[in-house]
């Protein structure tokens, strides 16, 4: 297998999030760069559902436990774009797209090519959840079933917004807008009408969610998109055949 690679201009792999995080919560988010996966997965894909070499697949994710320093492997879960969120550690190996635990040392994570990862996070840094949020998952409510795990309430929560389609590359039909108009009319300032249909803001519904929520904070975004090559980030509207990269957040044990 050939040594990872590195894009030589920052961590190999790893985003910055420059978060300020209650108590023990980490949040970590990785790119595509300093892997083993060749093209068109290239190289630090994170996912085994997208015809990458499993071996790949298995170095990489040995890789992020190691460059992380992670208290254990992350929960992988079988998105479907949904709603379900589920509790570490797991009673069942069904499909989720969402993790939830106030158990140090469980590490939560989803994995996405266009769609956001939300992470909430109780102020007092003993709850965390991470979020799948592609329009499906947002439509129906997923960012309202992570706020039901808590013990807090959501005044006492904070949310983080990862990368993501930016409203620039992602154009939508009517019928895409009209079934979240028809479900909230206050999310139609959430597009922008073009020639060629509508442009979808994703963060500002998953903004606008997140308050309608009452989630007491908001922490400052990390609002890369990933259909710009120069962000070093998957993205399947670009490219079709492709990896995945991480979003994982978890209470440290020490």
């Amino acid at each position: 297998m050939p040594r990872p690679t590195t894009d030589g201009a920052r961590p190999p792999g790893l985003l910055e999030p420059g978060l300020t995080l209650p108590g023990r919560v980490r949040v970590a988010c990785t790119t595509r760069d300093g892997g083993y996966s060749q093209a068109p997965f290239d190289s630090f894909n994170l996912a085994d559902h997208v015809g990458d070499q499993p071996d790949a697949v298995r170095a990489n994710r040995a890789r992020l436990v190691e460059m992380l320093q992670l208290p254990a492997e992350p929960s992988w879960l079988r998105q479907v774009h949904a709603d379900r969120v589920v509790t570490l550690p797991r009673t069942d190996a069904g499909p989720a797209d969402g993790s939830y635990t106030c158990q140090p040392g469980a590490v939560c994570a989803v994995l996405t090519a266009d769609c956001l990862s939300v992470v909430l996070a109780s102020r007092t840094g003993d709850e965390v959840a991470v979020l799948h949020c592609g329009w499906r998952s947002l439509l129906a409510g997923i960012i309202g079933n992570g706020v039901a795990c808590f013990a807090a309430r959501p005044a006492e929560l904070l949310a983080w917004v990862g990368p993501g389609v930016s409203q620039a590359a992602y154009t939508v039909d009517a019928a895409f807008r009209d079934r979240f108009i028809n479900a909230d009319p206050g999310l139609a300032s959430a597009f922008i009408d073009d020639d060629n249909g509508w442009r979808a803001d994703l963060r500002a519904i998953a903004h606008h969610q997140i308050d309608a929520a009452g989630i007491g904070g908001r922490l400052p975004d990390l609002p890369l998109c990933s259909v710009d090559p120069a962000n070093r980030l998957y993205s399947y509207r670009r490219d079709g055949a492709t990896g995945r990269f991480a979003t994982l957040a978890w209470i440290d044990t020490a």
